[in-house]
């Protein structure tokens, strides 16, 4: 760099001295002759800087370029070292997946080998406890139709429920016929006579019953005496009428009116039936609830199939009502015959006796010897006598 100064120093003076040769026209016919010499030796040293100047320059853009090309080595050197140490734990990852996976499928595949083996264990002891015991669907179906029917013999013994006991036997026929067998034909025929049997029973409509005694039951109260209460809305709607019939128009209606007043003091009347003495309120209250008692207790014996104590229940209601009600009132005798209708109600028909169906599945039981199987788990041990 100082060098070109120089020669920019050199350049400046060379300029003013012929800016100056140019300014003096007399000095410059004196100094002419010096004047060439003096240009011809700056050019020759600007030339001689020339090359210097350029050599500079191209070190200065090698260099340059030689740190530029030296730092892009170096990335790509630290960039080939990251690839190379990826590269590597990747391998070293998919080795160690490899192996993973072909453990995995080891095991898994042991496992199948495993499971297949005890698949196989258990076909072997289902085939051999199928030809030990002789097990089959429809065995199953008969101890089915056994049950079925002893329920139906039950509920008709003890409960008298008729609609149960003919469900549970058609549905015993329904499982025979799924058997299959034909040796169980006498079974069935036995069913269908059984069911035949209750379906022709009558059977009372204990609902309705049950409701008409209710009603009865409240209008109890309601009933009078056999034996007329002065205290009643009769008897005084009676006093009331005559009190009124009787009217003075002049004064010598008056010992007559008198008269009828007087004999209204004792009233005989003329009874056919003896006469019952007349009841206290208490004793008149005690007496509805004692027959309403009697009517719930025929009610409930209705309900539970007790034909005995429902008439006996009703007909001890029956004398009650007619031994102290009058009997000639109208909802007297309305209550009456509602009574009397329902004493003779059915509702405890005869049953028939449907055992033989239970015998006649055990006959069919004894010449088929069907077993009776209880299954338990099986254990390792057996599985192995079983195979050999």
């Amino acid at each position: 760099m100082s060098d070109e100064q120089t020669n920019n120093n050199d350049e400046k003076a060379v300029d003013l001295a012929n800016d100056v040769d140019k300014s003096d026209p007399a000095s410059d016919s004196a100094k002419s002759p010096k004047k060439k010499p003096r240009r011809a030796r700056a050019a020759k040293a600007n030339r001689a800087f020339l090359p210097i100047i350029f050599f500079i320059i191209v070190l200065g853009v090698i260099g340059v370029g030689g740190n530029y090309a030296y730092r892009l080595y170096l990335q790509t050197l630290d960039t080939y070292t990251l690839i190379k140490q990826s590269q590597s734990a990747n391998a070293e990852s998919g080795q160690e997946f490899e192996d993973g996976v072909l453990k995995r499928i080891e095991t898994m595949q042991a496992s199948q080998d495993e499971m297949k083996t005890q698949q196989q264990e258990m076909t072997d002891y289902i085939e051999v406890l199928r030809e030990k015991n002789q097990l089959l669907r429809k065995d199953w179906l008969i101890m089915e139709s056994e049950y079925l029917i002893q329920l139906a013999n039950y509920r008709l013994l003890f409960d008298r429920d008729i609609n149960t006991s003919i469900v549970a036997l058609e549905a015993a026929d329904q499982r025979m016929r799924e058997s299959g067998d034909p040796g169980i034909i006498n079974v069935r025929k036995a069913v269908a006579e059984a069911v035949l049997e209750l379906k022709q029973i009558p059977q009372a409509d204990l609902a309705g019953l049950s409701l008409r005694l209710s009603a009865i039951n409240k209008e109890i109260d309601k009933l009078p005496q056999k034996t007329p209460d002065p205290k009643s809305k009769a008897m005084q709607q009676q006093q009331q009428n005559d009190q009124v019939g009787q009217k003075v128009d002049s004064w010598s209606q008056l010992p007559s009116a008198i008269w009828q007043d007087l004999k209204t003091l004792v009233v005989i009347r003329d009874h056919d039936a003896p006469v019952q003495p007349m009841l206290a309120p208490k004793e008149r209250f005690f007496l509805i609830e004692n027959v309403r008692l009697q009517l719930e207790q025929a009610r409930l014996a209705m309900l539970a199939g007790q034909a005995d104590v429902y008439k006996e229940r009703i007909s001890t209601a029956i004398d009650w009502i007619s031994q102290h009600f009058d009997t000639d009132a109208n909802i007297t005798k309305a209550t009456l015959d509602s009574l009397n209708r329902l004493v003779n109600e059915s509702i405890a028909p005869p049953l028939p006796d449907i055992a033989y169906t239970y015998q006649a599945l055990q006959k069919y039981r004894q010449g088929r010897d069907v077993p009776v199987v209880k299954l338990v788990p099986a254990t390792k041990n057996d599985l192995e006598k079983q195979a050999k």
